[in-house]
């Protein structure tokens, strides 16, 4: 029965996570286009940088939240309400103080934003007014109902929030089109970004307060919580903050280093097709997203050989799903591009390979995040993140100066395949499962191998053929797909997804 709910609620989450995806992915790729038509890309570059500055600044919530959430799994799966509103009293008050510390530091950075702008910014624009609604977008999660993410994904039931963000997003963004096209003020669509981030917080925690009336924060006492509880929370809080840091650097100290050694229109560029490769990305993770809630849950009252499962079947999706997906982005990666911005706004297809390759190893290295936010294993192997960090920095400050946005491209591509993947891997097998990740290593560099074959099986055929992208894109599929047949048609994976599959058909009433 518990299994059956957990995959009730994998299924709700995941359709509602793809509404979001293309309210969230489709709606800026066209503010984008609007913003390139009715100015240029400089205007695009600083918005990309500001958003990159401002995610780097965000780092400082240093993981606290998913460490509550984590927390969180148990009293809930036990219906302990006193001891979740205990724990919503600290969530609060640490994103409170949080914002503020978000809000303090980007204000001190106002002054230095010309160092960050290599040659000029716009001439019409004041970098400055532009930056503080992007502050506030920044910093006003953390004080409206900053804990009601944390109930529906403890709840396993992360729909909700996606479901209010769509809509909200949605109308928000089309007033920002009008703002642009019509009104032709770029002041105002900055302002809009904000108001966005207020109401989808306001209605979703209204909502939740409706739902789950359960849950309030507690009065915080630090009594709360005894020496083990903190000893504990410190730990997991130090290794997600490194965690954090990677993250953010590999996003947008990219963006960053690109805007201070190539300029605006170059950083506007490279994040175009950052743009292109993340809708991918989420719409995998997505996939991760919406199995983490119910992973959580198992993690609090299952064994792990039944976790070690689910984790296995994971791979096995999000292998085959990125082997299709860098198929399809082969044929139509640069045919979009030339469509969305111009051949002004075309990277080589040498950079657009580079990117799909990004693509892939990103979408594998998911898997670990989501393992280690379910079980809690941030601890262990902590430097693994702060390592791979420094190593992605050196690199890009190296690279671009040989190769330019394609050295900023290697530079990611090396330290994922080489540091993230396997080092994350034997941590968690480690530490978790308690196993040898002998098997599982193997089983990504076969994914990688299966992958490599595919793009240029794709990439040759689509090449010389020459049909067009649409027949191009069919045949990436068809040809991906029957690659995947070949390598996998005896896994025990996919004779379990064939069994799913057949007991949802017979238990559909005729």
């Amino acid at each position: 029965m518990a299994t059956e709910v957990r995959v009730k609620h994998t299924v709700k989450n995941l359709i509602w996570s793809y509404v979001s995806i293309f309210v969230t992915s489709f709606m800026p790729f066209l503010i984008r286009r609007f913003i390139i038509h009715y100015w240029d890309m400089e205007y695009l570059g600083l918005t990309s940088l500001y958003s990159s500055i401002l995610n780097v600044l965000n780092i400082s919530e240093l993981g606290i939240g998913t460490a509550l959430v984590y927390n969180m799994y148990k009293p809930v799966a036990k219906g302990d309400f006193v001891q979740a509103n205990q724990l919503l009293s600290l969530y609060q008050k640490f994103y409170r103080f949080l914002g503020l510390m978000i809000l303090m530091a980007s204000l001190v950075l106002m002054p230095f934003l010309p160092r960050l702008i290599q040659g000029n910014a716009p001439k019409e624009l004041n970098i400055y007014v532009v930056y503080i609604p992007y502050i506030a977008y920044a910093t006003v999660s953390y004080w409206v109902y900053p804990y009601s993410s944390a109930v529906y994904q403890a709840n396993q039931d992360i729909s909700v929030t996606h479901k209010y963000g769509s809509i909200v997003w949605l109308i928000t963004y089309s007033v920002q089109i009008i703002a642009l096209a019509v009104c032709h003020n770029f002041y105002i669509y900055a302002a809009l970004l904000p108001i966005g981030t207020f109401l989808a917080y306001f209605l979703t925690g209204r909502r939740q307060r409706k739902q789950f009336p359960q849950y309030v924060p507690a009065k915080f006492k630090r009594d709360y919580f005894d020496r083990k509880f903190w000893y504990e929370f410190k730990h997991r809080v130090v290794g997600l903050s490194f965690s954090k840091l990677r993250t953010a650097c590999r996003a947008s100290v990219d963006v960053i280093i690109v805007s201070a050694f190539l300029g605006l229109a170059d950083a506007a560029k490279y994040q175009n097709y950052i743009m292109v490769m993340t809708v991918g990305c989420m719409l995998i993770s997505s996939i991760t997203t919406a199995v983490l809630p119910s992973l959580g849950n198992a993690v609090a009252v299952e064994s792990r050989e039944n976790n070690l499962g689910i984790t296995k079947m994971s791979v096995f999706v999000v292998e085959c799903a990125s082997v299709i997906a860098s198929a399809l982005m082969v044929c139509g990666y640069q045919p979009f591009m030339l469509m969305y911005a111009g051949e002004d706004g075309l990277l080589t297809d040498g950079t657009a390979i580079l990117f799909v390759i990004y693509f892939y190893l990103k979408c594998i290295s998911s898997i670990s995040d989501m393992v280690r936010s379910s079980s809690g294993i941030w601890w262990e192997g902590k430097w693994v993140a702060l390592f791979e960090t420094g190593v992605n920095i050196v690199l890009n400050l190296i690279f671009i100066n040989i190769w330019g946005i394609e050295g900023v491209v290697v530079a990611t591509i090396v330290s994922l395949a080489l540091i993230n993947i396997p080092l994350e891997t034997y941590y968690i097998y480690k530490y978790y499962f308690q196993l040898p990740m002998k098997f599982a290593l193997m089983e990504y560099i076969k994914g990688g191998f299966v992958n490599a074959l595919s793009i240029c099986i794709v990439w040759v055929v689509t090449g010389r053929l020459q049909f067009g992208v649409i027949v191009d894109m069919i045949l990436g599929l068809v040809i991906s797909s029957i690659i995947l047949l070949v390598f996998y048609y005896k896994s025990e994976e996919l004779a379990e997804i064939k069994n799913i599959l057949l007991e949802m058909i017979k238990r559909k009433p005729m």
